[in-house]
C-alpha cells in the first residue's frame, strides 16, 4: 500500500511537503471546483444533498482519472490539487486532525492551507481525517468570512469521538463518498464475493470486508458501514 503522506516535521516549523508541480490546467480544474461551491454560498446554500455530495465527488474522482485506475483514491494528491499541505506532527493523542487558512498558516507552513494529521494515528484512520478535513475546506472553509479576507484565520479541529457538530453529516458523507466511491465499491465487493463464494458465510463476510479495506485503504468499521449503507438502498 501505498504511503499516506510524504515529509518530515521539523522542530519548530513544518518543513514545505515535497510535491509534484502540476499543470496550471490542472490546478484551474480544481479552482473550477472551488468557484462552483462559492458560487452556491453566495446564494445562501449551505445544506447538500447525497446525491449533490456524490455528484461532486465524483466531478474531483474525474479530474484525477481515478475511474480509469484500480487503487484507493489518492487523497493526499487531490487536496494538494485543492492548494492544501498535508503534514502528520505528534498531536495530543485525542487529537486526529486539523485544518488551517489563510491568517499567519502560510508564515508556518509556506503554504496559505493546510492539513494536519496525528502522527500516533493508523494510516488508514489519517487517510478518513485527510478527506473529512478535505470536506470542512470545501463546504465550511469556501465562501466564509476567511475566505473573503486571507488575514482572518480559519481553523477546525477533529476530536477522536467528538469532531465538530457543523456540517457534521456532509463532511462524513464527502469522506464516504471520496474514500470508497460507490461505483467502485460494488464492483470490488463483488470481485471479493466471488473469490470466496464457496465458503461459509461468516468466513466469507470475514474475507471481503478485510479485502475492502485493503483495498479501499480505510478502517474495516467504515467498510461495514459502507456495506449497509448500500444494502439498505436495496
Amino acid at each position: 500500500m501505498a504511503k499516506i503522506i510524504q515529509y518530515n516535521e521539523g522542530v519548530k516549523k513544518a518543513k514545505r511537503q515535497e510535491r509534484t508541480d502540476y499543470s496550471s490546467h490542472e490546478i484551474k480544474q480544481y479552482n473550477d471546483i472551488v468557484k462552483q461551491l462559492r458560487l452556491k454560498r453566495h446564494e445562501n446554500k449551505y445544506d447538500y444533498s447525497i446525491e449533490e455530495i456524490k455528484n461532486i465527488v465524483d466531478d474531483i474522482l474525474k479530474l484525477d482519472k481515478y475511474y480509469n485506475r484500480n487503487c484507493a483514491t489518492p487523497i493526499v494528491k487531490i487536496v494538494n490539487k485543492f492548494g492544501i499541505g498535508a503534514y502528520k506532527v505528534d498531536l495530543n493523542k485525542e487529537i486526529s486532525g486539523k485544518l488551517f487558512v489563510n491568517g499567519t498558516t502560510k508564515e508556518l507552513y509556506n503554504t496559505d492551507s493546510v492539513i494536519i494529521v496525528n502522527n500516533k494515528d493508523k494510516i488508514y484512520y489519517q487517510r478518513f481525517i485527510v478527506a473529512y478535513q478535505l470536506a470542512c475546506f470545501l463546504f465550511e472553509y469556501i465562501g466564509s468570512n476567511s475566505d473573503k479576507d486571507n488575514r482572518i484565520l480559519f481553523s477546525d479541529e477533529y476530536i477522536l469521538n467528538r469532531p465538530s457538530l457543523r456540517n457534521e453529516g456532509i463532511k462524513c458523507r464527502f469522506a464516504t463518498e471520496i474514500l470508497m466511491p460507490e461505483r467502485m465499491f460494488c464492483k470490488q465487493y463483488i470481485i471479493a464475493n466471488q473469490e470466496c463464494y464457496y465458503t461459509n458465510r461468516e468466513t466469507r463476510n470475514m474475507f471481503i470486508i478485510k479485502y475492502l479495506s485493503q483495498f479501499f485503504e480505510v478502517e474495516t468499521k467504515l467498510v461495514i458501514k459502507r456495506i449497509n449503507e448500500i444494502i439498505a438502498k436495496g
